[in-house]
């Protein structure tokens, strides 16, 4: 990914990487949990072992790239010294519409009928409120496919 890219970048600038053997394979970019987390949030600062201090080097550099500023709308940087970042519109939609071209969610089975098995009472025991979500869920499926 772009974003991971211009990180390591920017960790070599600032001479971080150095003497810190694979850095690279544990620097994390991921979803955050909470969507007021950003898109994506990254731990970089935190393996390195900089803390807030580092991460508020890194956004300022990151800043300063016009690379960035294609794919960020904005870069924030959270306590212990994560770094989050919001992706712009345009990368977003770029992203879906390039998923939809290439497929995604497009079955691969269009040969032949699919069997989605969902509602099993248990003829030993009362039907009850629990069995709904099961209900739910493959009426759901079924619909989808």
């Amino acid at each position: 990914m772009k974003l991971e890219e211009l990180l390591m970048g920017v960790m070599r600038e600032l001479g971080v990487d150095k003497g810190t053997e694979g850095l690279e394979g544990n620097i994390k970019l991921e979803h955050p949990a909470e969507e007021s987390h950003g898109d994506y949030s990254s731990n970089v600062a935190l393996v390195a072992g900089g803390g807030m201090e580092l991460a508020e080097k890194i956004v300022k550099r990151l800043s300063e790239l016009s690379e960035l500023r294609d794919l960020v709308e904005k870069v924030e940087v959270a306590k212990p010294g994560f770094i989050n970042f919001w992706l712009t519109k345009d990368v977003l939609v770029g992203e879906l519409e390039n998923a939809l071209k290439e497929g995604y969610g497009m079955g691969k089975n269009n040969a032949g009928k699919i069997m989605v098995e969902f509602a099993h009472p248990n003829t030993h025991k009362l039907f009850h409120i629990g069995h709904l979500r099961n209900i739910t869920l493959g009426e759901a499926v079924s619909r989808l496919i």
